[in-house]
């Protein structure tokens, strides 16, 4: 949902009014329940802030007009002035730093003239260190909320980004945290705890609101003529369960997420904004989602007039309330509700289900708690926006996170006492706005490769040629090249190998042809070994045969059997820094299950993060929850735990572990 990405679609003209709507001259905090402005709102409930949340959502609910409700659960909020309750934008992001991207957040050279940014999520995840997504998502909050206090900011931001990394095609994996669901779910759990945990750690408060999208199976923009507006994704349960939704999943029962964003594509026939039983059943249904569903910007507008999911705009924005949408990006349930309500598409209950979810995330926020410098981070400011420390922060995620592929005869590391002068070479060597993505802010400053560079040693810099593609003369017979060659359709979405339809299985845990690099994989200064010290050979599952099933080739557990309940056991690894430069060193555990629902050949368990002086060492332990980390998904979509001869791999280290029941 890049807003310049759109700039020039047909659907441009709709989302520009929400830059220009929520524009404020004064630059001051918006927020409900002015008592000192208007005494008289202390009589209401719902600016009590001695009561619980839920009292006063109640309250609220009570005195508004359902046109009221319609225009407070679409992104440029309508003010409701006689309540004291101003327009509120909700549309931030802060995918790796406060953005600009969000019409809700801007930038001013007299308040706040930039924030940190951090590195792309995918080389940030690169790092496999889960304290460091945390951390980085908790200055990245504190730099929101100070910005808010400014009046140049909201308190939900559409964050983060957690789509599977399927096809390296797809033109923003850069925005996800890969392709590997263990990975991208631990990113996205910690980088939501660090955007919306206190200080105060009060569960029932959040420091800001933070939003897992795309939901789901959302991984194509423009592929051969079909774009994500038209793009019908058949996706089995199978894949869905065990690639396509973890993360999701886990952003909500682990990181206790704000908000879930559903996706503009259709998944198996329907819209996911439509789709009763992704919403309402799943997210809200299973998962207990304590917040609100989004859709992204516009997408009801796509399913009426590019989807042509409904004959009329009410009937879809009836679909989309009944399926358990809550927020609307874009304008559609303010134009539409109540006539879907007069015309009895969707009851008046539904409509305040979502003002509810709606509502309750902002009273959660503060946002009806009068003025922030009155709340728990009401001192934050413009001091604490690009301060030493965030931006040393961001350095040292790019470091962590900067993979080595390659070092040819030892030349890295460079040693700046034996280097007396450096040739530059390259268009991008002194980019700077290139190199901060997109769904970036404006950073506190820029420093390009050749700047970084001209600090230690003298460098001369040649640009060499130009990056910009200035002539599409040749790019038919780019086009003419790659239709002779194999390439597998990103629109088939099925993760597993086909080699009748010529799929050789997607990511690292299905392909089945020879990776240019292996999924973890990253070459240091430094050597590294491992000693297996404890890991156990046998695991004895005591069966409880009404829940046991047995097949022909296996037998296996239901996952969510009460046998499961503490089934887990410790893994001990002894890592030694056998080099002669301290570092950290990223130590991956991986599984291969028994062949059995075509499970992954191999996938990701855990990972842990180690520092070590050279010649020292430290034991590293796992403690792997069989039935969380080591199940296998049914055809049907069914958490399983096989019986069998399970592959534990870490490093060059393989050790065989059985599970019987």
């Amino acid at each position: 949902m890049a807003f310049q990405a759109r700039l020039n679609s047909p659907l441009a003209p709709v989302i520009l009014f929400i830059a220009l709507s929520i524009a404020a001259a004064d630059y001051s905090p918006r927020y409900a329940c002015d008592t000192n402005k208007n005494p008289s709102l202390k009589n209401y409930v719902f600016c009590n802030t001695s009561l619980d949340i839920k009292t006063r959502v109640s309250d609220l609910l009570k005195q508004m007009t359902l046109q009221e409700k319609a225009g407070s659960i679409v992104s440029v909020a309508d003010s409701i002035p006689r309540l004291g309750i101003p327009s509120y934008g909700w549309w931030s992001e802060a995918l790796h730093g406060v953005s600009d991207t969000g019409p809700a957040t801007w930038f001013n050279a007299s308040v706040i003239p930039g924030a940190t940014s951090f590195p792309q999520v995918i080389l940030t995840a690169a790092s496999f260190n889960e304290s460091l997504f945390n951390t980085i998502g908790k200055v990245v909050s504190t730099e929101a909320r100070a910005m808010y206090n400014m009046g140049v900011a909201g308190l939900t931001f559409w964050s983060p980004n957690v789509n599977i990394f399927r096809d390296p095609r797809w033109g923003r994996g850069q925005e996800t945290p890969g392709e590997d669901p263990i990975l991208t779910s631990k990113f996205g759990v910690a980088y939501v705890k660090g955007l919306q945990e206190r200080e105060d750690h009060d569960k029932e408060r959040l420091k800001v609101g933070a939003c897992c999208k795309h939901y789901t199976a959302y991984d194509l923009d423009n592929w051969n003529n079909v774009n994500r507006f038209r793009f019908d994704a058949f996706v089995t349960k199978q894949d869905m369960e065990d690639s396509y939704n973890p993360p999701f999943k886990s952003c909500v029962l682990e990181g206790n997420v704000a908000s879930v964003m559903c996706s503009y594509n259709q998944v198996n026939g329907k819209p996911t904004c439509a789709d009763r039983e992704l919403l309402e059943d799943v997210v809200r249904g299973e998962w207990k989602l304590n917040g609100y569903i989004s859709s992204d910007c516009d997408s009801l507008r796509v399913m009426f007039e590019v989807q042509r999911w409904a004959k009329t705009p009410e009937q879809v924005a009836a679909d989309a309330l009944n399926a358990g949408l809550d927020l609307n990006c874009g304008d559609w349930l303010r134009k539409f509700t109540t006539l879907a309500v007069k015309k009895g598409l969707v009851k008046q209950p539904v409509v305040d289900r979502a003002v509810t979810n709606s509502f309750t995330t902002l009273m959660r926020l503060g946002f009806f708690d009068g003025h922030p410098s009155n709340q728990l981070y009401g001192y934050l400011g413009k001091k604490d926006v690009c301060t030493r420390a965030h931006q040393d922060l961001a350095r040292e995620a790019a470091r962590q996170g900067t993979v080595l592929l390659k070092n040819s005869f030892r030349s890295l590391p460079l040693r700046k006492t034996s280097i007396k002068s450096l040739a530059v070479i390259g268009p991008n060597a002194n980019a700077t706005r290139a190199m901060i993505g997109n769904y970036a802010g404006v950073p506190c400053k820029y420093t390009s490769p050749l700047n970084g560079l001209s600090r230690y040693v003298k460098t001369t810099y040649e640009q060499g040629c130009d990056v910009m593609c200035e002539s599409t003369a040749r790019f038919q017979h780019v086009k003419d090249a790659v239709g002779r060659a194999d390439a597998v359709p990103m629109t088939n979405m099925k993760m597993r190998p086909d080699p009748t339809k010529g799929q050789p299985g997607q990511t690292y845990r299905f392909y089945i042809g020879r990776p240019v690099f292996p999924f973890g994989f990253g070459l240091s200064y430094s050597s590294y070994h491992y000693k297996l010290i404890k890991a156990p050979n046998l695991i004895s599952i005591p069966s409880n045969q009404t829940h046991t099933h047995y097949s022909s080739t296996c037998n296996t557990i239901d996952a969510a059997d009460s046998v499961c309940a503490n089934l887990h056991f410790d893994l001990d690894i002894m890592v030694t820094n056998a080099g002669k430069m301290s570092g950290s060193h990223t130590v991956l555990l991986f599984s291969s299950p028994p062949m059995i629902y075509n499970a992954p050949k191999k996938e990701l368990v855990d990972f842990k993060k180690v520092w070590l002086a050279p010649m020292k060492h430290s034991v590293v332990r796992f403690s792997v929850d069989i039935c969380k980390r080591l199940r296998v998904v049914d055809e049907d979509g069914n958490h399983k735990v096989a019986m069998g001869q399970y592959v534990l791999e870490v490093g060059d280290i393989k050790h065989y572990i059985s599970l019987k029941g």
